[in-house]
């Protein structure tokens, strides 16, 4: 049973990583015969905390590249929070799955306060199957910005 919730968490946070990112143009292109191919499933996993210095880092320990450096497409996305200079999870959480920023200590909102549809709702809404896997509580602010919204995470 964890071994399939972890295959639909990894299945949808995939589709919506592909949704909201742009390729970062440090990749090469993946060239196909079909360029209309469509992907079956998408996989969006978030290492908390983690950015291309912890990546290029465990390269450099490990004097190796990571699978996941060598996936045929991979993109980035800003996390900054609208109103301050350090993010916190709510702001970055939020950055994550609706793609708006908003101010720190909001979940699932625009700094004006309106709401946002995540990409797990937005999905879920055109009828394709998603799903929340986390290691740390569901409510925990990265994982809870995909379904909840709120003013303050607290």
């Amino acid at each position: 049973m964890k071994n399939g919730l972890n295959y639909l968490l990894a299945i949808s946070l995939f589709i919506s990583f592909s949704a909201c990112v742009s390729p970062s143009g440090n990749e090469k292109n993946s060239t196909t015969k079909n360029d209309n191919v469509v992907a079956k499933n998408i996989i969006f996993m978030i290492g908390d905390g983690m950015s291309y210095a912890q990546i290029q880092g465990t390269e450099t320990a490990l004097k190796k590249r990571l699978v996941m450096s060598s996936m045929p497409v991979t993109g980035n996305i800003t996390t900054y929070s609208a109103d301050k200079l350090i993010t916190d999870s709510g702001a970055g959480g939020t950055a994550l799955a609706t793609g708006q920023k908003t101010n720190n200590g909001m979940i699932g909102m625009r700094a004006d306060s309106t709401v946002v549809e995540s990409l797990l709702e937005i999905f879920a809404d055109a009828g394709k199957r998603t799903g929340l896997v986390v290691s740390c509580g569901i409510t925990h602010a990265t994982p809870a910005s995909f379904v909840a919204k709120d003013i303050s995470r607290s």
